[in-house]
């Protein structure tokens, strides 16, 4: 069963997530950078962006004013990021700041009621250091506040205590690995025991999602387990199971490696929690190649509710929004005195999804498996000369995509309800040159536009796939927006009807008219014709 596109042609027509990132984890941190405004009026401009892995969310504008007794905070940003550059345990002392290692539940208290708006409080001990919390810690955002922690380590004692309904752990970690004691990962600086993980959720009574995220992978290695079920003595559930969400550019699970997110009821009504595996990469740019990859592999087992297993990619290269629409203005003005401007976009992504064959993916709700790839490439190159003789443009436009969700022989898939396995790439590519002059001799006008898409989902003889009264769904789709051209304008008012003219062309080709032309055939109208070398 399986439903596989390609597309290879070019175009005719011619949970909370913390990184460790700028500032947040150098050796040597720079202060926040303010400027006085006026006298007593400070302020700091966050970056002009969206919120990326690369600037850490530091895009708000944050203002104080500095009066003779105290600090008015006029906005605190987008969330309350605790940092320390040392280990720091919390426990329950009073008015510990921090400063000497230790931070008292109270100064934590004091700053999550001042975000009475709600928001994210993130406690993290930055560079190569551990968060502990001890028997006596207790951290409550309330049902406003979200709780974020982020370190290389943490350590929790029994008793500890963090309430909130979402609380994310952030290893600042490339690698994260989970696994038993005596894990061939265990010395890796990245290595989380199954007994840490069991601490942090026992910690967490009234914990609805229990996140991990990490900057490049999450492996749950061989015998590696995240068990949220909340089970008693004889293995009931005695409490709803949390759900469980991991977010990461690469995540793996190993074969015996498991996630629990299932209820056990006995006399009971308790729902299973849902289990997220995200992987997610981006990058945008406005000119060159942007690139994105992401991949997941399940060879382990999962059981919950609903199970979302998902990679997405997205790369955009593009003059056509935002700043790259005051560049291209930029661009265009300086081309009137040379009468030249050429550009070059590109956007690749590669999103995979494999359940191989010792899987085994049980949910109680919707099991949804998918890729997602979306690439955008955009570019419209102006040359306008007005003093060169010259008047030229080019520009080359390229997207390519390998999009696959793949079931392998001996994988096994249950859903109670619907189950989808499903792959689709989303393409863009729109270049244009247009060159126009008014005193140009010689005119010439390119463009090349590429696309190589493939998009796959596979479900391979052997495998085991059951779902519910919403059905089963295995579908590969291709969305595209394809658009190439070139145009050519010259004129000069101060010619006479006896002045000679100049040269000039426009031409927008894919490579497949380039390959025409090199075999001497007229790509209007594709066709060749072979004469016989001998007859009979």
């Amino acid at each position: 069963m399986s439903e596989t596109l390609r597309m290879t042609a070019t175009i005719a027509a011619a949970v909370l997530t913390f990184a460790c990132s700028t500032g947040w984890c150098q050796d040597n941190p720079a202060p926040l950078p303010v400027a006085e405004i006026a006298a007593g009026v400070f302020v700091h401009t966050g970056a002009t962006a969206l919120m990326t892995r690369d600037n850490a969310g530091a895009i708000a504008n944050i203002g104080f004013i500095v009066g003779n007794d105290a600090v008015a905070v006029v906005d605190t940003g987008g969330s309350v990021r605790f940092g320390f550059w040392n280990s720091e345990t919390v426990n329950n002392s009073s008015n510990n700041n921090g400063s000497n290692g230790v931070l008292s539940n109270n100064v934590i208290a004091s700053y999550i009621a001042a975000m009475q708006g709600g928001g994210t409080f993130v406690l993290s001990s930055l560079g190569a250091w551990t968060t502990s919390l001890s028997s006596t810690a207790v951290i409550n955002g309330g049902s406003n506040v979200k709780i974020g922690f982020s370190s290389k380590a943490f350590s929790v004692a029994p008793g500890a205590q963090v309430i909130a309904g979402t609380v994310g752990f952030a290893f600042d970690q490339d690698d994260v690995y989970i696994g038993p004691t005596g894990d061939p990962n265990s010395s890796r600086t990245g290595f989380v025991s199954n007994d840490t993980i069991a601490a942090l959720i026992l910690a967490m009574p009234s914990l609805g999602t229990f996140t991990i995220s990490s900057n490049s992978s999450i492996t749950i290695d061989s015998y590696g387990v995240i068990d949220t079920r909340l089970l008693n003595g004889s293995g009931f559930s005695q409490n709803y199971p949390l759900n469980v969400s991991l977010n990461a550019p690469t995540i793996s699970m190993m074969q015996n490696a498991e996630i629990r997110a299932q209820a056990i009821n006995n006399g009971t009504n308790y729902t299973s929690g849902n289990v997220s595996l995200l992987a997610t990469a981006s990058q945008t740019l406005l000119s060159g190649l942007a690139s994105a990859t992401t991949g997941i592999t399940i060879d382990g087992k999962i059981t919950g509710g609903d199970i979302t297993i998902k990679a997405e990619s997205t790369a955009i290269s593009s003059m056509s929004s935002g700043l790259g629409i005051l560049a291209t203005i930029g661009e265009t003005a300086a081309s009137t005195i040379l009468g030249v401007n050429g550009g070059y976009v590109a956007a690749n992504t590669v999103a995979k999804v494999a359940i191989t064959g010792h899987a085994d993916i049980n949910g109680s709700g919707t099991v949804k498996i998918s890729a997602q790839g979306t690439q955008d490439a955009e570019d419209p190159v102006v040359a306008a000369g007005a003093v060169s003789p010259v008047g030229a443009a080019a520009v080359v436009g390229q997207v390519t995509a390998d999009v696959s969700t793949i079931v392998s022989s001996g994988a096994s898939i249950r859903a109670g309800q619907g189950l989808l396995v499903g792959a689709a790439t989303d393409t863009t590519l729109n270049v244009s040159a247009l060159s126009i002059t008014t005193r140009g001799q010689f005119l010439a006008t390119a463009a090349v536009g590429l696309a190589d898409i493939k998009t796959q989902a596979i479900v391979n003889s052997g495998a085991t796939l059951v779902s519910g009264s919403q059905g089963l769904q295995v579908s590969a789709n291709n969305y595209s927006t394809l658009s190439v051209s070139a145009t050519a304008f010259a004129f000069n008012p101060l010619v006479t009807s006896t002045d000679q003219g100049g040269v000039g062309g426009a031409v927008a080709l894919s490579a497949a008219q380039l390959g025409y032309m090199l075999e001497g055939i007229d790509w209007r109208h594709p066709q060749q014709t072979w004469r016989p070398v001998a007859a009979g």
